[in-house]
């Protein structure tokens, strides 16, 4: 289990923790936890069964670029002592519809 699915999972709990036992309001959990009301509404709508059906389809979900992973290694292996923030603008381009996590997933 990766570390989102960890903190995900802590988050969902923490949320009914504090709604339940605190008896905090959805925008007094937002405030305490640093989220989004509607994040905190939408969590605290689910229960644990749809929160694991949720979870399944966060985890199954395929990374965009796949059919470019080669290119994208190759292309950032040029660059390996560079931050990414400071490879040539097309990584700027990429990163509008690339997530980070992704390229880290690739390894």
């Amino acid at each position: 289990m990766d570390s989102k699915t960890k903190s995900l999972i802590i988050m969902y709990h923490e949320i009914h923790r504090l709604r339940n036992t605190e008896g905090f309001s959805i925008q007094r959990i937002a405030d305490y936890l640093s989220l989004n009301f509607r994040t905190v509404k939408k969590y605290l709508d689910l229960s644990e069964t749809e929160f694991d059906i949720y979870m399944e389809k966060e985890r199954v979900r395929p990374c965009l670029l796949e059919p470019y992973r080669d290119y994208v290694k190759d292309y950032l292996s040029k660059y390996e002592d560079t931050p990414l923030y400071q490879t040539p603008i097309t990584w700027t381009k990429m990163s509008k519809w690339l997530s980070y996590s992704c390229i880290i997933n690739w390894g």
